[in-house]
């Protein structure tokens, strides 16, 4: 009866039932760990510098690169989150449809796809996990060099 009670105590613990789903332990990491490394953590922040960085090398203020590419992100995220992808889409307008729907794919294309399965076959394959193992046994070294370049760059603070 386990799953069952699981269930009845998520159901009063959450507001919405969808967000109560049954998984394993292998899927619920390994999808953790791919949303950290290619979405959520890596991925977004990659795409943010470096859309930040194309900006401010065309011209534009620090300030106004840092609110497209932050705070705008933001608020299509919780769009989406909201009302799923065309839902989302569907409440901007017409030139942003328009431009996403045919710039998106040029930006996450082939080689990004390729780069996102590569990073699934390391989680379970177990690379990550052994690349993570040396990594704290070396006392997260690695970690900590890449930390200290990521405060110095310019969206690491808040917009000033």
């Amino acid at each position: 009866n386990a799953g069952a009670l699981a269930h009845t105590y998520a159901k009063a613990l959450v507001r919405e039932a969808r967000q109560v789903f049954d998984t394993t332990v292998r899927e619920e990491t390994e999808t953790d760990l791919f949303s950290e490394q290619v979405l959520s953590c890596g991925g977004l922040m990659c795409l943010i510098r470096a859309a930040f960085q194309a900006m401010v090398d065309a011209g534009y203020s620090r300030m106004m690169a840092h609110y497209i590419c932050l705070q705008e992100v933001k608020d299509l995220a919780t769009l989406f989150a909201r009302e799923g992808l065309s839902g989302g889409m569907a409440r901007t307008s017409r030139t942003a449809q328009y431009g996403a729907l045919t710039r998106g794919p040029r930006v996450i294309g082939e080689g990004a796809r390729a780069a996102m399965r590569d990073a699934l076959d390391e989680i379970r394959g177990g690379r990550f996990a052994a690349e993570l193992a040396k990594e704290a046994a070396d006392g997260f070294a690695q970690t900590e060099r890449l930390m200290k370049e990521l405060a110095a760059h310019p969206l690491s603070g808040a917009c000033k």
